[in-house]
C-alpha cells in the first residue's frame, strides 16, 4: 500500500470511530459501518501481490472491525463476517509481525467469536478463551494499559462458559426427565418394576453426576482463575502447587473419604482468595483488578452454592449466572474493539 492509501484507510477509520464515539442511535452506526466497510473493500481491492502484509492486515483486520460494529453485537450475518474477515487477515498481520497488532486482531476476534450463535456454541467460546490468553500474553509486554480490558472479558467469558455447561446440562436433564414422566403417564397405576428401577436409577444417576460436576466446575474455575492473578514464575509455581492440593482434596471426597474435608469448595475457594491477596500486596494486581476478581468470585461462589435437585431449578441458577454476566460483561458492552 502507498502512503495516500494507508491515509485514506486511517481516514476511514477515524471517521468511523468519531462517530462511535458520539454514542449515535443504532441506524446511525449501521449506516456509518457500511460505508466504512465499502471504502476500505475498495482499498482491499486494490491491494497486489506485492502489498506489504502488515499493512495489508491492518486493512483488513480494519474492514473487520467494522463489520462487527455493524452488528451491533447481534445481527448474525455481520457477525459471521467479522469472523471470517478477522480469520482472513491473521495470517497477514503474523507475516507482517507487528505483535500488537496480532493481539489486538486476537482480542476482537474472541469479542466477535463468543457472540455468535448468541453465546451457545461452545467451541466457540472456548476458543474466545484461548485468543484471549493469546492476547493477553502481548499486551501485558506491548500495551499494559490493555490488559484490564482484556482480563474484564475473561472473566465474563469464564462465567458464560460454565453458565453454557450448566444450561446443556439442565437441556438435557429435562429431556431425560419428560421422557420418563411420559413413560409413567402411559403405565397408569401400576407401572412395572423395571420403570421404577429405571427412574431410581436415573435419580440415583443425577446425584452423583451432579457432585462430579460440582467437583469439575470448581476445578476448571480455579485453573482458569490462576492466570489472571500474575504471571510470574513464583506465581506460577505456587499457584501448580495449589490446584494440585485441591485436586488431591476432590479425589478424596470423591472416594468417600470427607474426614477433615466437610466443606471442600469453601477450601478451594479459600486458595484463590489467599493468592489474590498474595498478588494485591505484591503489586502483580492492581487494586481496582483485585476489588473486580473479588466480586466475581464471590458472586460466582453464591450462585453455586444454590444446589438445584430439578432441571428447573438448574435453569434458574442459569439465570443468577446471566444476572453476573449482564454485570460483569467488561470490554463486550464499553468498546466494541482495540482499534488503532
Amino acid at each position: 500500500m502507498d502512503m495516500m492509501q494507508i491515509r485514506r484507510r486511517e481516514q476511514i477509520m477515524q471517521q468511523l470511530w468519531a462517530i462511535e464515539d458520539a454514542n449515535p442511535d443504532a441506524a446511525t452506526l449501521r449506516t456509518a459501518a457500511a460505508k466504512a466497510c465499502e471504502h476500505l473493500q475498495a482499498l482491499i481491492g486494490a491491494l497486489d501481490d506485492n502489498a506489504d502484509p502488515a499493512e495489508a492486515g491492518r486493512t483488513m483486520r480494519y474492514l473487520a472491525d467494522c463489520y462487527y460494529t455493524g452488528a451491533m453485537k447481534k445481527d448474525a450475518a455481520a457477525l459471521a463476517s467479522a469472523r471470517e474477515a478477522y480469520l482472513e487477515a491473521r495470517p497477514f498481520v503474523e507475516r507482517g509481525g507487528d505483535l500488537l497488532d496480532l493481539a489486538k486482531l486476537d482480542f476482537n476476534l474472541a469479542n466477535t467469536s463468543r457472540l455468535i450463535e448468541g453465546g451457545r456454541n461452545m467451541a466457540l467460546m472456548q476458543e474466545a478463551k484461548r485468543r484471549y490468553y493469546s492476547a493477553l500474553l502481548i499486551f501485558r509486554t506491548q500495551m499494559p494499559q490493555g490488559v484490564s480490558s482484556v482480563e474484564d472479558s475473561l472473566q465474563s467469558l469464564e462465567v458464560g462458559i460454565r453458565a453454557l455447561h450448566i444450561l446443556k446440562q439442565a437441556e438435557q436433564g429435562m429431556a431425560r426427565t419428560a421422557d420418563l414422566r411420559r413413560r409413567l403417564e402411559q403405565a397408569g397405576a401400576n407401572p412395572p418394576a423395571s420403570l421404577l428401577a429405571e427412574i431410581q436409577r436415573e435419580l440415583d444417576g443425577t446425584e452423583k453426576a451432579d457432585a462430579a460436576s460440582q467437583i469439575e466446575e470448581v476445578q476448571h474455575f480455579l485453573e482458569d482463575a490462576g492466570p489472571l492473578l500474575g504471571n510470574s514464575p513464583q506465581h506460577k509455581r505456587e499457584w501448580e502447587t495449589q490446584r494440585r492440593q485441591f485436586a488431591a482434596l476432590a479425589r478424596q471426597w470423591i472416594l468417600g473419604d470427607q474426614a477433615g474435608s466437610q466443606d471442600w469448595e469453601q477450601q478451594a475457594y479459600d486458595m484463590v482468595f489467599d493468592k489474590l491477596r498474595e498478588a494485591g500486596e505484591s503489586g502483580e494486581v492492581t487494586p481496582a483488578r483485585k476489588e473486580a476478581l473479588s466480586a466475581v468470585l464471590k458472586s460466582f461462589r453464591q450462585i453455586q452454592q444454590q444446589k438445584p435437585a430439578t432441571p428447573e431449578e438448574m435453569v434458574a441458577q442459569l439465570g443468577l449466572m446471566r444476572t453476573l454476566i449482564n454485570r460483569y460483561k467488561g470490554m463486550t458492552d464499553r468498546a466494541a474493539t482495540f482499534g488503532g
